[in-house]
Order: structure tokens, then C-alpha cells, then sequence
């Protein structure tokens, strides 16, 4: 029985042997609900496969992830996520070697990493996560998919995708996206601030979307966005400035947020965007102002409303993450976005920088 986390080789092998419990335990619910059912797409051009069983899971996890490109034939060195539903298939998490909160550093812990493996109880212990980097190999426990909380359903297995993209060299930022036909602008700041809602807005007044919440940046010469989910989240107040989603409105359940589920590819598919040259960063300001408008700022500035917003939502402390996002803010142009009460000059505003840039 593991009581505090540490690289011993004792520790180790009952990790390797709990993740193969585990594998067993999804083979027998898919015996018990009669198949596997599996989703292949490209994310950020890596491959992904997700094996879902049970008649609820595909249709509630991957539906975030319709807007990105298919693929019939995903590489060997596939991220592959392997998941059921302990209500629904009657087979619970078996029981691990540890018994939560474990200790690490003196301090309790719901998650850790011992060599290879991360392993992760969150969501109110909802979901369990365990995840391999060498093999790029998940098995996740939810359990029960009719009680999972609207943030969850918005951006399904994101801490895996947050953990899977440091594999890869690519980082996760806490920002909206959106583009025109040659590069795009990141909206960033802390919630509350606008990013959601300008993203949004833009996406209705005829601009593509990439992201409203979490976008994947490669931060080459000129930093690229790639998009991760097609899902939208608004405050519900927020809700009647935006009359054409309400037939693609996904209440869920009430979470903390308070944010319904709005899966954008359902309306506008044709301006869902894979990736794009990011070229500016914009941080929204509310204002009591009628019109919006926007004006330069200093790349210190911008990374004061990304760093803090991305750092600490994202858990990034141990990774670099600063110099990484000054790294950004300094490769693009900034802004600061005076958001007026007419919302319907936003996207106006936006396009008329896109073509300058």
C-alpha cells in the first residue's frame, strides 16, 4: 500500500500493476456493454483516439471535438484515451494501492507523477484519471456521465490534453481565439473580463473560431493557434445578446460557473478553424461605453493579463510558463479591447485590426 508518493521501485510496480487492472476492468465493461465504440480525430495534426463503451459516453465526451479533421488511421504513436462509465457498466474503480489524499512533500495531494505516470481524482472525485507518457496511453473512470458538471462536458479530458501537449512541445493558454482567412488574435485576461463573449461575438458577425476558453499555441517565429474544442461557454445573463445560439443551448447541470454549453459547430461549421498565425493579442476591458474600440499597449502589459489568467488556472508554475508567455506577447502585437455596451461592434472592430495586421 503506497502512503506517501516517491520514485521507489516498490511504488513504481504497483502503479505498473494498477494500470493494468485497469486496462482489464475497461475490457470487461465492454463485454458488459456490449462494445467499444471509438473516435479518431487530429489534434493540433497528432492523433487521437478516444475508445468510449456504453451507449451514453461517445455521443457526451466527444461531441467538443466534432469540428476537428477525422482520421480512419491514426499513427502508432496515437494519444490514445480509453474510458467507461462505472454507473452505467456496473464495474466500478477498482480499489489503488493508495488511499486519497496521499502525501507528497508534506502536503496532501488528489494527483501526482511517479516516473511515467500521472494520475489525477478530480472533478469531486467524480473522474479518475491515469496516464502513461511513454506508451501516450490514458484510462479514465467517470463515475457517473449524467452528473459530470457543464466545464467538464465544455472541455472533456483537458487535464490529460494539458499534460499530453508538454509531451509534444506544444502549451496550453487560458484564451479565446478567433481569425479571418490569413491569422488570427488571442483574447486573453482573467474571467469575467470578455474573452468568451468577444470570441462569440465575433464568431456571429462572421469571423472563424478557434477558441473562447483554452486554445494549444506552438510558439515558433510566428506562434500558431490550434484549437481544441468547438464548445462555447457563456454567464447565463449573458445569454439574451446572443439570440441565434439559444436553439444550440445545452443547459447541463448548474455547475459553478454557471455557464450553459453552447457546441458552436452545431451553427456555424463552416467557421470552425483548425489552426491559424497568431498575430495579436487583445485584452478585452468592460466599459460603460456604447461603442468599443481598440488601442496598442505594451507587451508587458499583455503578458500582466495572460500570465496571471494561464499560470494559475492551468497549474503551470513548475513549467516555465512565464518566460514562455512573455515569449508570446513579445512575438506578436498587443492591444487592450474597450468593450462598449453594443456588443454588435466588437467584431467590426476586431476584423478591422485583422486586415492591418
Amino acid at each position: 500500500m503506497i502512503s506517501e508518493i516517491d520514485a521507489k521501485n516498490e511504488n513504481y510496480n504497483l502503479i505498473v500493476d494498477y494500470f493494468h487492472l485497469l486496462e482489464e476492468t475497461f475490457a470487461k465493461a465492454s463485454i458488459q456493454l456490449q462494445g467499444i465504440q471509438t473516435y479518431s480525430f487530429l489534434l493540433a495534426d497528432y492523433p487521437v483516439k478516444i475508445n468510449t463503451t456504453g451507449k451514453k459516453l461517445q455521443s457526451v465526451l466527444c461531441k467538443a471535438f466534432a469540428h476537428l479533421p477525422k482520421t480512419d488511421n491514426p499513427s502508432t504513436d496515437k494519444f490514445e484515451i480509453f474510458v467507461w462509465d462505472a454507473t452505467e457498466s456496473e464495474l466500478a474503480l477498482p480499489n489503488p494501492p493508495w488511499q486519497w489524499p496521499l502525501t507528497q512533500n508534506s502536503q496532501s495531494v488528489t494527483q501526482f507523477e511517479l516516473n511515467n505516470y500521472f494520475v489525477i481524482l478530480a472533478d469531486n472525485s467524480m473522474v479518475f484519471y491515469i496516464y502513461d507518457i511513454i506508451l501516450n496511453k490514458a484510462i479514465v473512470c467517470i463515475k457517473d456521465v449524467t452528473l459530470l458538471p457543464n466545464y467538464f462536458l465544455a472541455s472533456p479530458f483537458f487535464k490529460l490534453i494539458k499534460l499530453w501537449s508538454k509531451r509534444v512541445g506544444l502549451n496550453i493558454i487560458h484564451a479565446g481565439c478567433v481569425s479571418n482567412d490569413k491569422h488570427a488574435v488571442l483574447f486573453v485576461g482573467q474571467g469575467g473580463k470578455g474573452k468568451s463573449t468577444s470570441s462569440i461575438q465575433c464568431l456571429t458577425g462572421g469571423l472563424n473560431y478557434i477558441g473562447d476558453d483554452y486554445v494549444l499555441v506552438d510558439l515558433k517565429k510566428t506562434p500558431i493557434a490550434y484549437s481544441i474544442y468547438c464548445s462555447g461557454k457563456l454567464h447565463a445573463h449573458h445569454l439574451k445578446n446572443f439570440p441565434a445560439l439559444t436553439e444550440i443551448i445545452n443547459p447541463g447541470i448548474e455547475d459553478i460557473d454557471n455557464k450553459p454549453i453552447i457546441y458552436l459547430n452545431d451553427l456555424f461549421k463552416d467557421q470552425m478553424v483548425v489552426s491559424s498565425p497568431v498575430k495579436a493579442i487583445i485584452v478585452p476591458n468592460i466599459t460603460s461605453a456604447n461603442n468599443s474600440y481598440i488601442t496598442r499597449i505594451s507587451s508587458f502589459e499583455a503578458l500582466k493579463a495572460l500570465a496571471p489568467s494561464t499560470i494559475i488556472q492551468l497549474d503551470l508554475g513548475s513549467d516555465n510558463a512565464l518566460s514562455k508567455m512573455a515569449d508570446l506577447t513579445k512575438k506578436t502585437a498587443c492591444y487592450r479591447l474597450d468593450l462598449g455596451t453594443n456588443m454588435e461592434g466588437i467584431a467590426p472592430e476586431i476584423k478591422s485590426l485583422l486586415s492591418i495586421l
